[in-house]
């Protein structure tokens, strides 16, 4: 089950105690890969400088880069949602979620099942890549069902910082858990919904 919080906070710890969880096995930490250009009042900008001012606020930060995050932690068997629009005609669209099967960091291409939420979704995609799968080294036998996802450009621009630039990120982010606002229009198969009086919400009958 996807469990629904109140706060973002909440929703981090349960995401981030999920993958970490070393009982189910490891995780691997997917860094970004930034293109810094500096505004032309400025030589030169250093990235550790760049990514110390992305992370004063982080809240900020994951608006700022446009789904496109500094840092995906990869686990098979975790709920990921799409954070980009893709292909919204194939169901590939910002809020669709499906499960991480199958990890090729190699040729920059993950492997999710979204059939869950229904097989329309990366139906197109699917049938697209299907006579590569065995060059994209991934499992020919088991994924009928996976829908391949790449790595998304976008483009970086602090407001009020002298630089801009181009990040490469898989556009998802760890969906084990979601906020209450993110999980309304959704559909899910099955959600634990987080009722706590010290944080605003009420069991109503």
């Amino acid at each position: 089950a996807i469990y629904v919080f109140q706060t973002k906070n909440q929703v981090q710890a349960r995401n981030v105690e999920r993958i970490t969880n070393p009982d189910t096995g490891s995780h691997i930490n997917h860094d970004a890969i930034d293109h810094y250009i500096a505004s032309k009042d400025e030589l030169r900008v250093q990235q550790d400088e760049i990514h110390r001012s992305l992370n004063q606020n982080k809240s900020l930060e994951r608006d700022d880069m446009q789904g496109l995050f500094n840092t995906l932690l990869l686990k098979i068997g975790i709920n990921y949602m799409i954070t980009v629009n893709r292909d919204v005609s194939d169901g590939l669209y910002n809020g669709a979620c499906g499960v991480l099967k199958y990890i090729n960091l190699q040729d920059s291409i993950l492997w999710l099942d979204f059939t869950a939420d229904g097989q329309l979704i990366g139906a197109k995609r699917r049938a697209l890549y299907r006579n590569d799968r065995e060059e994209m080294s991934s499992p020919p036998s088991e994924t009928c069902n996976w829908t391949p996802i790449f790595l998304a450009d976008g483009i970086l621009k602090k407001i009020g910082a002298a630089w801009s630039g181009k990040r490469a990120q898989f556009p998802l982010t760890e969906c084990e858990a979601i906020t209450v606002h993110k999980v309304q229009g959704a559909t899910f198969t099955l959600i634990a919904v987080c009722i706590s009086k010290r944080d605003g919400l009420r069991r109503q009958d």
